[in-house]
């Protein structure tokens, strides 16, 4: 027997099994050299490829089988049940006609008592077997690899080929292999977490060079600070710019050696309470982020406002602050201005309906001067209501002038304050109660006057002629808005009616000639029931305004109709 101290104990077992075999002694002798040679194959490389190249060459070379090949479990495989394997390498590669084994494949359920296998091409799982091109019949013999996978070899021969002795002796090179495709497994698993690293490496690297870009060139400032310490952490340059700070162009953490500083002391006092709870607010309370304008001082002593906005992060493995800052001085000090501007002119706009409604006022005293010396009775009726008028188009810019805004008049307001005022100047010998029933709606300058004018005109005809044989009356007056936003209004009286209702239209008296005028100035309509009392309903299209909008409407004036 050989005397290789290296394979010495192989070689002693392989003889030993071959002489209780009762195996000729020359078939020994070559059993034992080829085995030998194959085992000198294994574990060549690390590379599993170059691994299961060389030593399938060795088998193929040596025992003189047609075809071999490599199989890998995909993932760890089970101590029971079914798992998927592919192919890794096959001699002779175009034989091969299916790479990859699914988890029920008949093959890796033989393999999996770990024992060789053998089947011959009249077995009837030879076809499932059997998944390469060009073979049809011979002998297939499966080795388990352990839990790396499987050896399949293929034998032109149906008889005489992967006998007891040589599944034995063949089995023991192959428990050798696996052993060697386990390192290369393990190998390849370590290249791979290696390249992993790498790539993760490459990427933090280009992350950090992305990161650094954006904070170095971002025009707003960026500031990370301690929330419990109020110190500045990280500063980029335009923040640091932003107050006239130094700072280095090879870096933007703060050195502390050369820079340190607190944020309170760059804001304002009277905003430093506010920044305060807002930044305990992210602590205790769980709040994400905050934003705030506040007005803050450079070293310098020059004033500067900021929009600030802060977000909760993690710096350093510890909980900062990072906060967005833009100087919005320039902008501050034009809203000021712009601010400044719409103060006077809201104050000139109040002075100009203020003294519009004294000049009505006025003209409206020198008329009810002037009709004391009257004695006819219907030339006082038309001063009267010259009166009454020029009353309700004052009382619009007085409700203007004490308004908060000079854009709408709340109707709710205006038209029960005229519709009372109208009923204490004109109901002298009955007694007339108001009864109201008004939503909130705004209109503008324009559509308030008609409509004011409108009331004027039906509240006080039921004055004058709907309570002549009755001591007390009631007057109502209901307005509200419609889904399409036009406006609804109805005045009513429970007094003695209008006989014929038709004879309105057709009537030659300025008031009723003022309510037609309005109310189609408005793109209205106006129906009349004089049945138990007058009823008005009118429907109205004037310039509402909801929430700062308003509606397009004619560009008709009061003034222009009245003239008409």
């Amino acid at each position: 027997m050989p005397t290789d101290s290296r394979h010495s104990s192989i070689k002693r077992l392989l003889w030993d099994r071959c002489m209780t075999e009762y195996t000729p002694h020359d078939a020994v002798i070559n059993s034992i050299s080829v085995l030998y040679e194959l085992s000198l194959s294994v574990g060549n490389s690390l590379d599993l490829q170059e691994n299961c190249r060389i030593f399938l060459s060795a088998l193929l070379a040596r025992k003189n089988y047609s075809f071999a090949s490599v199989w890998v479990f995909d993932g760890e495989k089970p101590e029971e049940g079914e798992i998927s394997a592919s192919l890794r390498y096959a001699n002779p590669d175009f034989r091969v006609k299916e790479r990859s084994l699914p988890a029920d494949s008949r093959i890796t359920s033989l393999v999996s008592h770990n024992m060789p296998v053998t089947i011959r091409s009249k077995d009837p799982l030879f076809s499932e077997i059997c998944t390469e091109n060009g073979i049809t019949d011979g002998s297939y013999a499966l080795f388990p690899l352990g839990t790396i996978g499987f050896l399949k070899l293929h034998s032109t021969k149906s008889t005489g080929v992967f006998s007891a002795v040589e599944l034995r002796q063949l089995g023991m090179v192959m428990a050798k292999f696996a052993t060697s495709l386990a390192g290369c497994c393990a190998h390849e698993r370590v290249l791979q977490e290696i390249a992993e690293r790498k790539k993760a490496e490459r990427m933090l690297h280009l992350s950090e060079q992305r990161y650094h870009t954006i904070f170095d060139h971002a025009f707003d400032g960026l500031v990370v600070f301690d929330p419990r310490t109020m110190i500045v952490l990280l500063a980029n340059p335009a923040s640091l710019r932003m107050y006239g700070l130094p700072f280095s162009k090879d870096g933007f953490e703060i050195e502390r050696e050369k820079i340190e500083f607190n944020i309170l002391a760059f804001i304002s006092p009277e905003y430093r309470d506010r920044i305060i709870s807002l930044i305990q607010s992210i602590q205790v309370s769980g709040q994400d982020q905050f934003a705030e304008s506040i007005r803050t001082i450079r070293p310098d002593g020059e004033e500067i406002w900021i929009n600030v906005a802060g977000t909760k992060m993690e710096y350093h493995g510890k909980m900062a602050i990072l906060a967005s800052i833009r100087d919005v001085s320039e902008r501050k000090q034009y809203e000021d201005r712009l601010q400044m501007s719409l103060n006077e002119k809201t104050a000139l706009l109040k002075e100009v309906h203020h003294r519009v409604k004294n000049n009505m006022q006025i003209v409206s005293s020198l008329l009810r001067l002037q009709s004391r010396l009257i004695e006819d009775e219907k030339t006082l009726g038309y001063f009267r209501d010259a009166e009454s008028r020029i009353m309700a188009m004052a009382l619009v810019h007085e409700k203007l002038y004490r308004s908060e805004t000079m854009a709408y008049v709340n109707l709710k307001d205006y038209a029960s304050t005229l519709a009372e005022e109208l009923i204490r100047a004109h109901a002298v010998h009955t007694m007339i109660d108001l009864e109201t029933e008004i939503e909130t709606i705004h209109v503008d300058l324009d559509s308030a006057i008609p409509i004011g004018l409108i009331i004027n005109e039906i509240v006080i005809n039921s004055i004058k002629h709907a309570f002549h044989s009755q001591d007390h009356g009631t007057i109502s007056l209901k307005i509200h808005s419609t889904p399409n936003r036009h406006v609804a209004m109805i005045i009513s009286d429970n007094g003695c009616g209008m006989p014929d209702p038709a004879l309105f239209q057709k009537s030659q008296s300025l008031g009723i000639r003022l309510i037609t005028i309005l109310v189609k100035q408005l793109h209205g309509s106006i129906t009349i029931d004089g049945g138990c009392g007058t009823r008005h309903q009118i429907t109205l299209i004037p310039h509402v305004l909801e929430e700062g909008i308003g509606v397009q409407n004619p560009d008709d004036r009061c003034c222009e109709a009245l003239e008409r």
